[in-house]
């Protein structure tokens, strides 16, 4: 058994997990998650919700590389990100409704991030992805096990897509 990371965890503190947000206080640990330094193969899991988009894709890439690195053998990570694909077609459905465009579950929010007056800079997407280059970042940080569903974190499958890759 290996750590387990929770990245990007803003207020959401997962029990047995190492909690790591560069911007939330209640974090474990303030670091950018790019930035991660841990051993080669010591990681067991690393989860991260709502977080690949909030990273530029060279940052993402870094993250995913290093992901790779850390991870132990049979160890796994698992993303969930706004799939851009889902977001365009919930856009069109929604285009005469301005008002649900601006403050619905699946209006404009999936590309911009969710507009609260409180944003700090990490709250702010930087990158989209669709499946097929979620899975080019995916083999381009090492990884071939890799399975993309609909995501599950937020409840909004129509919307969002789940990473899970093992080294």
């Amino acid at each position: 058994m290996g750590l387990k990371l929770h990245v990007g965890c803003g207020s959401d503190i997962k029990t047995g997990y190492v909690n790591i947000d560069e911007f939330d206080p209640h974090a474990d640990l303030q670091i950018a998650i790019q930035a991660l330094d841990y051993p080669s193969n010591s990681i067991e899991c690393i989860e991260g919700y709502m977080v690949l988009a909030h990273l530029s894709r060279h940052d993402a890439l870094s993250f995913i590389r290093n992901s790779y690195r850390m991870l132990q053998p049979g160890g796994k990570v698992i993303l969930e990100c706004p799939d851009i694909a889902k977001v365009a077609r919930l856009t069109l459905m929604f285009a005469n409704d301005p008002e649900y465009l601006d403050k619905g579950i699946f209006g404009l929010r999936g590309v911009y991030g969710e507009p609260t007056n409180h944003m700090t800079e990490g709250d702010y997407p930087k990158w989209g992805y669709t499946t097929s280059t979620a899975m080019e970042l995916m083999k381009e940080g090492g990884f071939t096990n890799i399975v993309i569903s609909d995501g599950i974190s937020h409840y909004c499958p129509i919307r969002d897509m789940r990473i899970e890759a093992t080294k």
